[in-house]
């Protein structure tokens, strides 16, 4: 179940920074503005890369963005969600060395960012997405102090461009998973009136971005399967997480999660066969 809870995050934190870029934002006003060009198209890109397991083009994309535009966060998220996206897939740290020395030289470009007079929201988009995957990390590191101030960092940002455009339903889908999940760690507490149990409205908020996201709708599917999970509606979660191994055939998250509700659903003859297929992608 802490797995479950793991990947919401970073799943979130994945696609919501891909499926939100605009073509040519530059974030240097002295950087010409073909060098970041294109910027949603070569995004995209690495998405699907990574989705599909080809770690080693992905980077190039995201290398790549860095160098031609590097006061851009973008390029350095993409990096560092290779890395943790590996290192969920074999629940170790054997990347550490090389997401966090991907988070420092993101960290220098969210604090360009932050420095600006008037950055606009896909700029501070970005950036909150690098210091929450930051501060996933930590929290998996047991590093708490530093992932709760990470983490209540990028939520400020990301309720500050809801602030400025409450239409931005794409950024709804933070507060959503923000609401879900902090019900769901403290639901034992909810007897006290801070700590009310909030689920359904986090469920509310992620389901109306499924459907009505411009950007961010596939993203909020995948969270909403791993929400259906921890709710024990595994048939429902199956409906989600079958269609993205559809999508992805040879995406091992995609194939765990699909097997692991079919499993806690006592089906266990289709979780063999997933699983199964799952050895054969990836001995």
């Amino acid at each position: 179940m802490k797995k479950i809870k793991r990947l919401s995050i970073v799943f979130f934190l994945v696609g919501i920074v891909f499926l939100n870029i605009p073509q040519g934002v530059c974030l240097d006003e002295e950087t010409k503005k073909e060098d970041c060009e294109n910027l949603m198209d070569r995004a995209l890109g690495g998405q699907k890369l990574i989705f599909n397991r080809n770690y080693a083009e992905a980077l190039a994309v995201f290398k790549n963005m860095q160098d031609s535009c590097n006061h851009s966060p973008l390029g350095f998220f993409g990096e560092m969600a290779i890395y943790e996206v590996q290192m969920l897939e074999n629940e170790d740290f054997h990347l550490e060395k090389k997401f966090l020395d991907a988070a420092k030289r993101g960290d220098a470009a969210v604090n360009h960012v932050m420095q600006l007079y008037h950055p606009t929201e896909d700029e501070l988009f970005y950036s909150a997405a690098v210091i929450g995957l930051d501060g996933f990390f930590q929290a998996r590191k047991s590093n708490w102090w530093s992932a709760y101030t990470k983490g209540t960092r990028s939520r400020q940002i990301f309720n500050r461009i809801l602030k400025s455009d409450p239409k931005f339903i794409d950024a709804k889908l933070g507060t959503g998973m923000y609401i879900y999940w902090r019900s769901v760690f403290t639901k034992e507490i909810s007897f006290l009136p801070f700590f009310a149990d909030k689920r359904a409205e986090g469920i509310a908020i992620v389901k109306d971005v499924s459907e009505k996201a411009k950007f961010a709708a596939e993203i909020a599917k995948i969270n909403l399967g791993l929400i259906y999970f921890e709710e024990k509606r595994y048939k429902d979660a199956q409906k989600v997480f079958a269609e993205f191994v559809k999508n992805y055939p040879n995406t091992i998250i995609f194939r765990a999660l699909l097997g692991k509700a079919y499993l806690a659903d006592k089906q266990y003859k289709n979780s063999l066969a997933i699983f199964e297929e799952s050895l054969k992608i990836d001995p």
